[in-house]
């Protein structure tokens, strides 16, 4: 009989054959392998280190794979990576010979059958346990090789260095070690020459990998994640240098308008408001030392940019009350005062008059005479001329008497006159010196600010080199 379809003139009693045989073969690979199980087991305690000789300590070969940097939170200073560790060692009691098991070299065990090292992130941080736990089965070779392959998320902790926040890099240091053997007991042993396989690493959001290493002992790997600093310059350099912008433009607006000093208090109430919303975005711990430098930074690198910035705005808010006090007084400056404004700061601003003076003697203009002394001296000649009048031709006395009142009002508009003109040039040289002192101001506070701005956003080149 011959069968139908793609099997067309084959033999049923071959398809058959070759089914029985399968078949067989399925329930005698089963059979083998619970026999190697039960041969294996028996008088087995997964307890007891596999070694026979107990003097000599079980090398364990770890290979640590970093998948991928979860996040690490600033203010609890905690690392969370995924991992990947794959692990194998020697058992002493589970060798056989493939011969006896129908050639079969390798097969899989429950891991709580079998003797596991307890190998567990020492650096372990929260509450987590921090051991590495198998996966269901543990490959096991002919030859009592045990692998082992252990995924998961790993919280660890991470001493911060923050002075140069955001542009910082880190370096995070995975402890591991066994709890319940020491170094004559259990020996780790280093199989991975990096931390990273770049086909399955995935790359993180907020950090970059920029460096790894791993010492010999295989207790210690150490890599250096390096901060995506995209986000905290818009989110908070931005805003303070557009502050920062307007509290300088302040100083192109006359120094005795009022809105300047409304607009200096208002600046740095702004950049109060917006330190105080965005403070829970900054690190609040970590270490500041720069070791390297030996000096102490007690801010971090943000940190330091605002409080230049409130520093200078408070110094604008203070600049605008001197200058709103200068012109508004009404009393003259000391002479030395003077001397050092409206001279020695005048010729370094720029702000000096250009008034020609004679060259020699002769060409001094004649001196004029003053006008009022003369007009003072006129009245009272007509005074006194009008007493000799009256004695010598009996004018009357209450003409004398209008006479001497007109010198008096004329004496006393004299003298406002003379008022007038220095209160005059009191407020022209305290607008002077406002002037003078405003610029001054501008320029000192707008080369600190300069200064400032591009040694931070110049940081992580300086850093780098």
């Amino acid at each position: 009989m011959r069968l139908d379809g793609p099997l067309k003139g084959v033999p049923v009693m071959s398809v058959l054959l070759v089914f029985f045989l399968t078949t067989l073969h399925s329930v005698t690979g089963s059979d083998e392998v619970r026999n190697l199980y039960n041969a294996m087991m028996t008088n087995y305690s997964s307890h007891v280190r596999p070694a026979r000789n107990f003097t000599k300590p079980t090398a364990v070969y770890m290979d640590i794979a970093l998948n991928k940097i979860i996040g690490l939170n600033d203010r609890a200073q905690v690392l969370t990576t995924l991992l990947s560790v794959h692990m194998h060692w020697k058992d002493d009691y589970m060798t056989w010979d493939p011969a006896d098991f129908g050639g079969m070299t390798s097969a899989n065990f429950p891991s709580e059958a079998l003797w596991t090292p307890k190998i567990n992130l020492q650096n372990k941080a929260g509450d987590t346990d921090g051991s590495l736990e198998p996966l269901d089965d543990l490959k096991v070779f002919w030859d009592g090789r045990v692998v082992s392959v252990h995924p998961g998320t790993l919280y660890s902790s991470c001493r911060l260095r923050l002075q140069h926040f955001p542009f910082d890099t880190q370096t995070c240091t995975l402890l591991f070690g066994p709890w319940n053997h020491d170094d004559t007991e259990l020996l780790l042993v280093n199989q991975s020459d990096t931390l990273v396989n770049p086909d399955h690493y995935t790359e993180s959001v907020e950090w970059a990998l920029i460096e790894d290493s791993i010492r010999p002992q295989l207790t210690h790997h150490t890599y250096n994640p390096h901060g995506k600093f995209g986000h905290y310059l818009f989110a908070l350099f931005l805003p303070c240098a557009l502050l920062l912008t307007m509290v300088l433009s302040g100083y192109l607006l006359p120094p005795s308008a009022p809105v300047r000093l409304q607009m200096s208090i208002t600046m740095l109430l702004a950049l109060v408001v917006l330190q105080l919303t965005i403070i829970n975005s900054l690190p609040a711990s970590g270490d500041l030392t720069l070791i390297s430098r030996n000096r102490t930074a007690l801010f971090s690198l943000s940190a330091q940019y605002y409080v230049v910035v409130i520093v200078i705005t408070s110094l604008s808010v203070i600049n605008a009350g001197i200058l709103t006090h200068i012109i508004n007084r009404r009393k003259p400056m000391g002479p030395w005062v003077e001397k050092i404004i409206l001279v020695y700061l005048a010729y370094v601003m720029c702000e000096v008059e250009n008034r020609p003076e004679p060259v020699c003697e002769n060409d001094k203009a004649p001196k004029q005479p003053d006008n009022d002394q003369d007009q003072e001296n006129s009245v009272e000649v007509a005074s006194l001329a009008g007493d000799e009048a009256h004695q010598q031709t009996g004018v009357p006395k209450d003409i004398q008497i209008l006479l001497q009142n007109i010198s008096t009002d004329l004496h006393l508009l004299t003298e406002d006159k003379k008022n007038s003109r220095r209160s005059n040039d009191t407020v022209r040289k305290q607008a002077k010196a406002a002037r003078i002192l405003n610029k001054l101001a501008f320029i000192v506070l707008g080369i600190t600010s300069f200064a400032f701005t591009v040694n931070f956003l110049l940081w992580p080149f300086h850093s780098a080199a």
